[in-house]
């Protein structure tokens, strides 16, 4: 499995990184392909394939060698986990004191007033 950026023209130049056999053992014994990176918000580019492929192979979208095992490819997988921090963010203008001020002690002095009106 190789991962790439993907700037419209994958080429050797996009390779960020690849993995074969450092995952989760299979059904069949053989380790899977496993890539944890973080990453920023972008487009990429993932090759999966059966074994062997080459970084040559993998730009081309094609698979060039037969699987050594002879028992041929996939299914696969691919899971994606995004993990994003939560930013809070804040009024770019605060609330004017005075004026939340005065509302607030008008309302203050409406119960007040009220109260007296009762008592």
């Amino acid at each position: 499995m190789y991962l790439f950026y993907n700037d419209g023209s994958l080429d050797a130049s996009d390779y960020i990184t690849h993995d074969d056999d450092h995952g989760v053992p299979s059904a069949y014994g053989w380790w899977n392909s496993y890539i944890a990176l973080d990453l920023s918000a972008g487009n990429y580019v993932t090759a999966v394939s059966d074994f062997y492929l080459s970084i040559d192979d993998a730009i081309a979208g094609i698979n060039t060698h037969q699987g050594s095992y002879g028992i041929g490819s996939g299914p696969y997988l691919l899971q994606i986990e995004a993990n994003v921090p939560v930013t809070p963010t804040y009024p770019s203008s605060p609330v004017p004191i005075p004026g939340a001020g005065f509302l607030f002690l008008s309302g203050l002095a409406g119960l007040v007033k009220i109260r007296k009106k009762f008592i």
